[in-house]
């Protein structure tokens, strides 16, 4: 079974035109035909079996569908949730957080939906309304932030926010040593006791020693 995912339908797009125009790659077991709030449509087929859908990628990437050039090809899309949604981002550096979405959004509807700020080189969604994105320059990352922030998406208004990049791990952050002069007459020298290796076998044991430190401590 494989899902293909076709991009760039023309807006009075009929499910029984695309279906005759792809079920001569194979047994197709489903069709869902989007109208976004932005046009073009776009389309989901799933076939039985791998190899048709294969077919029909290269059969129908490029070619010409009621006035459009048809985006085909296979569809790798997934869903996540909430706590992985970082883990899965992936494309460059340049990402957005997007908050507020239909619950229905795929995250192909979310990537169509970024696509009219700028290229759009990953998207993924979560079952409670969360997304993350990523962009190829950092002007389209802008450009969306600007342009659809506050934009309705199949009837709701959609947050994005610039994702801050991750902190450094404490240890790669630089230390910076604080200088703090104490008095001498407030030094007090610590006694720290000194470990010593244990003694060979059938040697006498030594008493234990314990070896002065001086340290300053302030009072």
């Amino acid at each position: 079974m494989a899902r293909v995912f076709v991009g760039n339908l023309p807006t009075d797009v009929q499910e029984s035109a695309l279906e005759g125009e792809f079920d001569k790659f194979g047994r197709i077991r489903a069709i869902s035909l989007k109208f976004p709030a932005r046009p073009p449509p776009f389309a989901f087929i799933e076939y039985e079996d791998e190899r048709d859908a294969s077919d029909a990628v290269r059969a129908m990437h490029g070619r010409d569908f009621g006035g459009s050039r048809l985006r085909v090809e296979i569809s790798h899309g997934g869903s996540a949730n909430a706590a992985s949604l970082d883990s899965r981002l992936r494309g460059t550096q340049h990402r957005v957080r997007v908050s507020n979405l239909p619950t229905s959004v795929s995250w192909q509807d979310l990537k169509d939906f970024l696509r009219d700020a700028g290229d759009v080189a990953h998207a993924d969604v979560d079952r409670r309304g969360n997304g993350v994105a990523s962009f190829a320059t950092h002007d389209d990352m802008e450009r969306a932030i600007r342009k659809l922030d506050s934009a309705t998406l199949s009837g709701d208004r959609v947050r994005i926010r610039e994702r801050a990049p991750r902190p450094l791990p404490v240890a790669l952050r630089v230390a910076v040593p604080l200088a703090v002069p104490i008095a001498a007459s407030q030094a007090l020298a610590l006694a720290v006791p000194l470990a010593l290796p244990l003694p060979l076998a059938g040697a006498q044991p030594e008493p234990s020693r314990s070896v002065a430190f001086p340290f300053a401590v302030a009072l």
